[in-house]
């Protein structure tokens, strides 16, 4: 997990390359052990603006909720990364 922070950190060494992350569309529903989060992003930077949609699935552990999958695709100029167009 270290390695991921690590470059994290490189990549968005600033606040304006981090830009802002914001969600829409947010639902979170039980799904017997687990809790599946869904809806839509967009990150907010200097120069671009790229949003799509996402899928979490949460477990509860000891150690609190962890991230078991992630399903997150991003929207390319009318159509997603999946080829599939959006709306």
């Amino acid at each position: 997990m270290a390695d991921v922070l690590d470059r994290y950190k490189r990549a968005y060494e600033t606040r304006e390359k981090m830009g802002t992350l914001a969600f829409t569309e947010l639902e979170i529903k039980p799904l017997g052990d687990v809790y599946v989060a869904t809806g839509r992003w967009q990150l907010t930077r200097q120069g671009d603006t790229p949003r799509g949609r996402f899928t979490l699935v949460f477990r509860r552990t000891g150690d609190g909720w962890r991230i078991i999958h992630d399903h997150t695709r991003r929207h390319l100029r009318g159509r997603s990364s999946s080829g599939a167009v959006h709306d």
